[in-house]
């Protein structure tokens, strides 16, 4: 139907289609609508990759893509991409090819995902002491727009540096010091927030999976996390697909011990040392100064040591809460209020707030971060319990409430699912009914 319509029509429908994805797979439907794209391809990709990715945004979405290619292990590589990339702003193309702007409208998807995801996380988690009308309302598309430019650099991070346990200092030199350190507690929030979005389907396993039972493999900590970093350090599009899961074959899947080379004992993957370990050592201008205080400093120096922001929105509302913390950069005592988002809101959102007035209270009544007493009782219970499953020949889930699921091995090594009616049903190679 769509191909009997005039060309004109077909292009402006083409024009005003939400992603180049879609637009991809639209052209390609038949001749007519391949070459009704073909007929004006520069100006339906720049119009709604435009669209898709703010202008604000898109340099840091270019300079992501870019180091996709980049292996972290090649030094020199990695140099030369500090060099072109971060401390020569590249001119931003006029026109584009779907062919060179379809990765950067794919990898987008996640990037818009989590930055409307991670800010409801962290409205959802405001200090009960504040106003609850302005901190509730929801995020301004600025807001929205600085999440996502942090998004960028985290994934940045990672492709610069991977799994590769780095010198900070280098980390700076080649990173941290072409952002404001403003922008680099946004990008530890980010990582604290994210975080948060992967306990859930990472400490189902926990409280679950009878061999992370057997092997005591135990909740994510908030700050000091060697698992989580593992996790963390597998990037977005990982991340995404992670959080997207529903079910424990699915979590299982993503989570197999197989893929955690950094393991001990066939225990979950470890990370020593990650993205902030080293922003809170070399994120701030003046890591290296060991009693250097931003006290009675002039509005120059302070100007200076704050540091130029890769992007500068006008908006003076992040580097006013980052100077209410003490000009600390992935310090563990402000957690809580990266968990907020404190860095991302607007001046007018903190105005709104009291929070100006008030400062960055320790008693905040934010939720709590860590698992209580009785739960960590309640998981050694259940720990003692799944490796005596382990032990008996068992696998994959349980709970003290239902023990339906439970994989038993045969001599032959065939599997034997335990059924919900108590009998049990035999299988090879089946990883077993769920």
């Amino acid at each position: 139907m769509l191909a009997t319509l005039p060309i004109e029509i077909i292009q402006e429908i083409f024009l005003n289609l939400d992603d180049l994805g879609t637009l991809k797979e639209a052209a390609l439907c038949c001749r007519t609508l391949y070459e009704a794209f073909l007929a004006i391809e520069e100006l339906l990709t720049t119009t709604i990759l435009h669209r898709q990715i703010h202008p604000s945004v898109l340099p840091d979405a270019i300079n992501t893509h870019v180091s996709f290619s980049i292996p972290s292990s090649d030094t020199e590589a990695v140099n030369r991409f500090s060099t072109d990339y971060l401390n020569t702003k590249k001119i931003l193309p006029s026109k584009w090819k779907l062919a060179n702007a379809l990765p950067l409208s794919l990898f987008h998807q996640f990037v818009d995902y989590f930055a409307t995801r991670l800010s409801s996380m962290g409205l959802e988690d405001s200090p009960s002491y504040l106003r609850e009308p302005p901190c509730q309302a929801n995020p301004t598309e600025s807001e929205i727009l600085r999440i996502q430019r942090a998004l960028y650099r985290f994934q940045l991070y990672r492709n610069m540096f991977g799994t590769l346990i780095t010198d900070p200092g280098r980390q700076r030199e080649l990173m941290f010091r072409y952002f404001s350190t403003f922008e680099n507690e946004q990008l530890a929030s980010v990582n604290d927030l994210l975080l948060c979005a992967i306990a859930e389907p990472y400490n189902d396993l926990v409280d679950h999976d009878i061999h992370w039972g057997s092997m005591r493999v135990s909740y994510l900590e908030p700050y000091d996390s060697e698992q989580g970093d593992y996790i963390l350090s597998k990037g977005l599009e990982y991340l995404f697909h992670l959080t997207q899961t529903k079910s424990y074959t699915e979590r299982r899947r993503l989570l197999s011990l197989d893929d955690f080379n950094f393991g001990y004992d066939d225990e979950p993957g470890r990370l020593v040392q990650f993205m902030k370990w080293s922003l809170s050592w070399a994120g701030s201008p003046d890591w290296d100064y060991q009693d250097f205080s931003f006290d009675n400093l002039d509005e120059e120096s302070m100007a200076f040591h704050i540091g130029k922001p890769f992007y500068d929105d006008g908006d003076e509302g992040p580097v006013t809460a980052w100077k209410l913390g003490d000009y600390l950069v992935a310090d563990p005592s402000l957690m809580r209020w990266r968990r907020w988002g404190y860095v991302f809101w607007d001046m007018s959102r903190l105005e709104n707030s009291g929070i100006i007035e008030k400062g960055l209270s320790e008693d905040s009544g934010f939720r709590r971060l860590r698992t209580t007493e009785a739960e960590n009782r309640r998981l050694f219970e259940s720990q003692e319990e799944r490796e005596k499953i382990e032990r008996a020949g068992g696998s994959g889930w349980w709970s003290f409430k239902d023990q339906s699921k439970v994989q038993w091995k045969c001599q032959q090594g065939r599997t034997k699912v335990q059924m919900p009616w108590g009998g049990v049903q035999g299988s090879s190679g089946s990883r077993g009914h769920f």
